[in-house]
């Protein structure tokens, strides 16, 4: 909870002009949108402090990326996800991967640090996806 006050729960957040309700939504199918890529079968720590303390922060610029879309929909954002994802370098490459969070694995020993460096990647990754045709504005 702390940190979707922290990250989400902000006047920066682009979802903060949509009512209640649908901000809510909107988080629910980014969240899942999530989890269908990175999966739920394996005991995993994605919804443990590192899965959720990354995709919040996380969640901002990508909200400010999607919104120009006009589309909130689990598969609209799976989509650009993935694209994200694909574009991700250096060490944590993985971080689009089952892998990377099943328990015990990479995302299990993450300190802040790490996950302000791989927010940053990620959000590099988020803006190469401009050149993808299919995400300009």
């Amino acid at each position: 909870m702390k940190s979707i006050k922290k990250y989400v729960l902000v006047a920066n957040n682009p979802l903060i002009i949509q009512v209640a309700d649908k901000q809510h939504r909107i988080f629910l199918n980014y969240w899942k949108a999530i989890t269908n890529i990175l999966g739920e079968e394996e005991p995993s720590v994605l919804f443990k402090y590192n899965g959720v303390e990354l995709f919040c922060k996380f969640s901002v610029p990508f909200f400010n990326k999607i919104i120009n879309k006009g589309s909130f929909t689990v598969s609209t954002m799976q989509e650009l996800l993935e694209k994200t994802f694909e574009e991700v370098e250096g060490d944590f490459a993985g971080v689009g991967h089952t892998d990377f969070w099943i328990k015990g694995g990479n995302a299990s020993f993450l300190n802040s640090g790490a996950l302000n460096v791989i927010n940053s990647e990620l959000v590099k990754a988020l803006h190469k996806t401009s050149s993808h045709k299919e995400f300009e504005i």
